[in-house]
């Protein structure tokens, strides 16, 4: 039996925004949830931070980090610490993310069968 996972609206959007496909770049998904939010970046960035941990705890979700064809899954230990400040930049005169972890080409959120 399923139990009801009490979602805030930024979760909800989350995980609806990973339905269709199943996973989705960080990127796209951050983007994505940002051109919706009237809280700024850093804020946005801090909830986002919040919600994915609040989510991959209540097993919905989980982070990989792709590198060419082979992915590698983030640990729990790593999204306890999760900072997606140092992992994503952004320009004053641009909105939009830009994703700048090295040696990664980029982090992937897909959805569990507890996130469905």
């Amino acid at each position: 039996m399923k139990r009801k996972l009490k979602a805030s609206p930024l979760q909800r959007s989350i995980l609806v925004f990973l339905a269709d496909s199943g996973d989705c770049s960080l990127t796209i998904l951050l983007n994505n949830l940002l051109s919706t939010s009237c809280l700024s970046p850093d804020s946005f960035l801090k909830e986002i931070e919040r919600s994915l941990r609040i989510l991959h705890r209540a097993g919905c979700l989980f982070l990989t980090r792709q590198k060419g064809e082979d992915r590698s899954d983030v640990l729990a230990q790593e999204m306890c610490s999760l900072d997606l400040s140092v992992i994503f930049s952004r320009k004053e005169s641009d909105r939009d993310f830009i994703f700048v972890e090295s040696g990664v080409d980029d982090i992937v959120v897909l959805l569990t069968n507890g996130g469905v």
